[in-house]
């Protein structure tokens, strides 16, 4: 007999039976329902407190702050790429969920207990990437951008340009800090070794400072140090979790 009919078999549970390709298709497309359904929930949740939001965006300019419309259709285009966001961004456990449960049958079975925890990490960095990009990231970036104008001139801001630049920052963020989690998971799946890693660390650390320096919409320096430094500061997190996985597995 051969070895992956023995493989398959070793991944699946007693009585199941391997799906054909149709079967994984039609799973594959519950789960974009699923995902698709979960966007327009929250994105209708986005739209219902639409004012509030954009309140909340316009914190970091300062008081009395305000965004232009160059087009008759620019209003309208703001307001359902903002819903968009909203929907995408709350619906993230839903879309991760589906994505593990299709892909779960090519995977090492895991307790269900270890996928509900990374799950959770999911939700808690991104939240904590949100919430250090609001704070710190936008208002330190803005502040400094804004302070370049030259006499006779004042900053003004599109809304396409601001709402594109806001959620750029943010976006790059939420991968940042989802780093760990990547990490614990290559580790787990034995694709990657952490003491190795932790002795190429100089080498790891250029490549993430020439990645973050390539993707940062700014070309100033400080707002490089607000993306790069907390870069550094999860990728040795991860690094952790890496080697406390590698332990329990040996």
């Amino acid at each position: 007999m051969s070895e992956e009919p023995q493989a398959a078999r070793a991944r699946s549970s007693p009585g199941e039976e391997e799906l054909t390709v149709w079967e994984h298709v039609t799973e594959l497309r519950r789960y974009v329902l699923a995902s698709v359904a979960a966007v327009l929930v929250f994105g209708s949740l986005t739209h219902a407190y639409r004012n509030e939001l954009v309140a909340v965006l316009l914190r970091p300019l300062g008081e009395g702050a305000t965004l232009q419309f160059l087009s008759p259709l620019d209003p309208l285009l703001f307001i359902l790429t903002l819903d968009l966001l909203g929907g995408v961004l709350l619906s993230l456990p839903v879309i991760l969920w589906g994505l593990y449960r299709f892909i779960s049958p090519a995977l090492p079975r895991v307790p269900g207990w270890q996928v509900c925890l990374v799950l959770l990490g999911c939700v808690a960095l991104g939240a904590a990437a949100l919430a250090y990009g609001y704070l710190v990231a936008v208002p330190v970036t803005l502040a400094v951008l804004t302070g370049l104008t030259l006499p006779g001139t004042e900053a003004a801001f599109t809304a396409k340009g601001y709402l594109s630049f806001f959620g750029t920052v943010l976006f790059m963020l939420v991968l940042v800090f989802e780093l760990p989690l990547v990490m614990v998971a290559l580790a787990r799946l034995g694709l990657l070794e952490p003491r190795l890693l932790a002795r190429k660390r100089g080498y790891v650390h250029l490549g993430l400072l020439v990645g973050v320096a390539t993707v940062t919409p700014t070309t100033d320096l400080i707002s490089l140090g607000l993306i790069l430094l907390p870069t550094y500061a999860v990728f040795e997190l991860g690094l952790v979790g890496a080697r406390m996985v590698a332990i329990t597995k040996h």
